[in-house]
């Protein structure tokens, strides 16, 4: 409301300014209309004797100082507000300047009524300022005249005469406010359409650089996805050709590692930012250790940051009670500071982390000496798609999603986040902002920790004995995981279809299933709907895993629904599985 008020305002300011402008420009052309017609009217009275060539010649000349004058205090400022006063008044003196020259000579009183008959017509329809100006410029010349009225001569009775003034007057005025209304439908729609043409030229102008964002997105998802397949072709022909000793091979491995966790990245971003834009990024809430999963992301980035000669200073206050909220995303929004804080700072600088009690929150800061952050860039920075510039990307790589996730993150966790910086090469501070969970007094043991995701080779040779069942259409992720579980003592069968593995199943069933979902014809719920029947004539149930590439929060649920007991998204740490058919093998044990 008050927005429109002023909206409103503004408008009427606009209107009114031009309104006295084009009231400048039509001054000119009425002076000139009235000093034409003036010197009609003086040569009538010459010839008629009423008055000398000498007094008509004055007259003149002061009605051209009037107008003269007029233009002159209006033409310095055209939008001034005084505008309308000054051509008011101008008008009226000269009503008054031929109101007091009839009198002096004792004139036509018929002729002088229509003399001010013709300027009020005539300054009503040069002048565009509505009836109020009107009336009052008719008032003011309409009193003097009045006055003089006992030493004017009048031919035409005073009945008809009086009509004659009181319809002239009556046109002038509905002239002069039809002219301004007039004046106002125009103006208003030409805003209007200049309003329009500016709606369809800034709507053009962001399509046109949404177009430019999304190619330029494009061009760096395809430099981001392609320049590490690049390297994994390259060293993997290498390794079948036989082309490498055992110092290249391991350095081999561990490129294409790297190279293949960071495809992980960049598929987890993007389906980050998909699901955030469809609104279905959801949190599994428990309470979080929010000091335990800045030390985890901390020790995760330490190799990274030292590599660099950059300084940790890292301070957590231990007090800090749990926040409420999705350890996994928590640990992502961290990850992705802290990550960007290392990357962005050059060797040999320093990197700052602080966890602290701020009234009822949880605050965390990650400052760096780094590049910084320019004004112009920074309240764009968490915007999607976003880096510095190009160069940025070219140099350090990503694609501008990491930020914009950590919001939306931060945000569904009724949090804030803001970043700061003095400018290029001056470093940056980001802080996040959590509510702490009032029901819990104090860090409790069974909050969830720093450890959230196994990354070790923890329980790697408890699967000795253990009979796995590996069900997916997928030949090279079926061998995969056979290759990890037999490496780590399990008995493996494979098996590429449901067909395959329920004949296998019937005729000596496993200890543990880990298999697919989405696999063509019979999938792996029909999978898990058929060993669950089978278990129910038998007596006995046999622990499910499913490994499978459907990751969303829905696809877990329905999974489990279905009868897994653990679901895992590709793509998967293979400690992870073993650790997972490590823990349910022991489960079955116990049961």
């Amino acid at each position: 409301m008050v927005a429109a008020i002023r909206d409103s305002a503004d408008w009427s300011t606009e209107q009114a300014a031009a309104q006295r402008q084009l009231m400048v420009r039509r001054l000119p052309l009425f002076a000139a209309c009235w000093l034409a017609t003036m010197v009609l009217w003086n040569l009538i009275l010459v010839v008629e004797g009423l008055v000398t060539p000498m007094i008509a010649t004055l007259g003149f000349l002061v009605q051209s100082s009037i107008l003269g004058a007029a233009f002159t205090l209006c033409r310095a400022d055209p939008a001034a507000p005084r505008v309308p006063r000054v051509v008011a008044t101008a008008c009226g003196l000269l009503g008054v300047s031929w109101t007091a020259l009839f009198a002096a000579v004792g004139g036509d009183g018929d002729m002088l009524a229509f003399i001010h008959l013709m300027l009020y017509v005539s300054s009503s329809l040069f002048f565009v300022w509505g009836w109020r100006p009107a009336l009052v410029l008719l008032a003011g010349t309409v009193a003097p005249w009045l006055l003089v009225a006992p030493f004017l001569t009048f031919y035409v009775p005073s009945i008809e005469l009086g009509t004659a003034i009181v319809i002239g007057s009556a046109l002038a005025l509905a002239a002069a406010e039809g002219y301004a209304r007039s004046f106002r439908a125009i103006f208003l729609h030409r805003r209007a359409l200049q309003a329009s043409r500016d709606a369809a030229e800034s709507a053009r102008a962001e399509a046109e650089a949404a177009t430019r964002a999304k190619d330029q997105f494009l061009a760096t998802l395809s430099h981001e996805l392609r320049s590490p397949l690049n390297a994994v072709l390259s060293w993997t022909d290498m390794l079948r050709r036989g082309l490498l000793d055992e110092r290249h091979v391991r350095r081999a491995l561990e490129s294409i590692e790297r190279n293949a966790k960071s495809q992980i990245r960049l598929i987890e971003d993007l389906l980050d930012i998909s699901r955030i834009a469809a609104g279905k990024l959801s949190l599994q809430e428990a309470n979080v250790d929010l000091a335990s999963v800045v030390a985890s992301v901390v020790e995760l980035l330490r190799g990274v940051a030292e590599a660099k000669q950059i300084v940790l200073d890292v301070r957590l206050d231990q007090g800090v009670v749990p926040v409420r909220g999705d350890p996994t995303r928590l640990h992502q929004v961290v990850e992705n500071l802290l990550s960007n804080a290392v990357k962005f700072t050059p060797e040999g600088g320093a990197v700052g982390v602080e966890m602290k009690c701020t009234d009822a929150h949880a605050e965390v800061v990650v400052r760096d000496t780094g590049i910084g952050i320019p004004p112009d860039v920074l309240s764009r920075i968490f915007d999607r798609f976003h880096q510095a510039d190009n160069s940025t990307t070219r140099r350090y790589g990503g694609l501008g999603l990491g930020l914009a996730i950590a919001r939306e993150l931060v945000h569904q966790h009724g949090g804030s986040i803001e970043a700061e910086s003095p400018g290029e090469n001056l470093g940056s501070t980001f802080r996040v902002k959590l509510p702490l969970d009032g029901t819990v007094a104090r860090p409790e043991t069974n909050a969830v920790p720093a450890g959230w995701v196994p990354r070790g080779l923890e329980g790697l040779a408890t699967l000795g004995r253990v009979r796995v069942l590996v069900v997916d259409d997928e030949s090279d992720a079926r061998d995969s995981i056979t290759a990890v579980l037999a490496h780590c003592g399990a008995e493996v069968t494979p098996a590429a279809s449901v067909q395959e593995a329920m004949t296998t199943f019937e005729v000596s069933p496993p200890d543990v299933l880990v298999a697919d979902l989405a696999m063509p014809g019979e999938d792996g719920y029909e999978l898990i709907r058929q060993v669950r029947m089978f278990e129910r004539a038998g007596g006995r149930r046999m622990p499910a895993i499913a490994v499978t590439a459907l990751a969303s929060a829905e696809d877990r649920r329905r999974a489990l629904a279905a009868g897994f007991d653990v679901h895992l998204a590709k793509p998967t740490e293979p400690s992870d599985i073993v650790a997972a058919v490590a823990r349910v093998a022991r489960g079955a044990l116990a049961g």
